[in-house]
């Protein structure tokens, strides 16, 4: 059975947007939980959140990916100015760490 047929399938997005923002843990600090609590969303994913995944994923993975059932068209929950000729483009943090990455050095 696919995600759109079956109610409590969840999406591979979930999981692949969890993994883009550095895994469960990470997201349970983010929302002040603990990481067992998203574990459980690659299970059974509470759509109310696919708002906030997709917004932190900057839009890389959409409402619609996250939460097909609640957000039948691809284009659903994405707000106006991340749309462009009826696509999404998503919005890339490419802001390096204060002092960037630090330099290895030979036998790291």
């Amino acid at each position: 059975m696919d995600e759109l047929n079956d109610p409590k399938a969840t999406p591979a997005a979930v999981g692949e947007a969890i993994d883009m923002l550095g895994g469960d843990s990470a997201v349970a600090k983010m929302l002040g939980l603990r990481s067992w609590a998203i574990s459980k969303w690659r299970k059974r994913f509470p759509p109310t959140r696919a708002l906030w995944l997709a917004e932190k994923t900057g839009w890389r993975k959409t409402p619609h990916d996250l939460a097909p059932r609640m957000y039948p068209n691809p284009l659903d929950g994405v707000p106006p100015d991340v749309i462009k000729d009826g696509e999404v483009v998503p919005i890339i943090d490419d802001v390096q760490p204060p002092g960037g990455v630090p330099d290895r050095k030979e036998g790291d």
